[in-house]
């Protein structure tokens, strides 16, 4: 994935910014559970970095309970793939504020050039291509930052996205 110039910055300056875009989303877990064992169905939504990912975090060295491990996978899935949803919601948001309406792309398409990975302590972060989405577009995007959160609990999942420009 190519992080290009729309990365947060870690320069140190406050500088203001304006939110362009927001998108939040929930899922209800046990809807990705038949999606766990399926590699078609997580290939559609998952870049290879993030099965990866996915694999990694599951290759357990002590087994657990199938039922566990199985609504355990399914959790892990749906925050993502919410994140995912929230991230297609954001952009939308951005491109109409920007008044960049001349083409669509679907929630798939979308997919395929955003990764969600774990940053320091474990912290979801949104790796994305923007140059994918520029091609699409056919025009440049402002410098653009964003803002994830992720959380889940027994049965459900939910995601926000933000996306601002900064104003230095």
């Amino acid at each position: 994935m190519c992080t290009s110039h729309h990365q947060p910055s870690n320069s140190g300056s406050h500088g203001a910014s304006i939110i362009l875009g927001t998108g939040i989303d929930i899922v209800q877990n046990g809807r990705l559970e038949s999606w766990v064992e399926s590699e078609q169905h997580l290939a559609k939504v998952f870049t290879t970095q993030e099965l990866e990912l996915y694999h990694d975090e599951f290759s357990v060295t002590q087994p657990l309970d199938q039922t566990l491990e199985r609504q355990k996978k399914a959790a892990y899935v749906a925050a993502r793939y919410a994140a995912k949803e929230a991230f297609y919601k954001a952009l939308s948001a951005v491109l109409l504020e920007l008044r960049m309406t001349r083409y669509t792309f679907s929630f798939l398409f979308c997919c395929q050039g955003i990764e969600v990975i774990k940053h320091e302590w474990g912290v979801p972060r949104m790796v994305v291509d923007w140059a994918f989405f520029e091609a699409k577009i056919d025009r440049k995007l402002p410098d653009l930052q964003v803002h994830t959160s992720l959380s889940h609990e027994r049965d459900y999942a939910v995601a926000s996205v933000v996306i601002s420009q900064g104003t230095n």
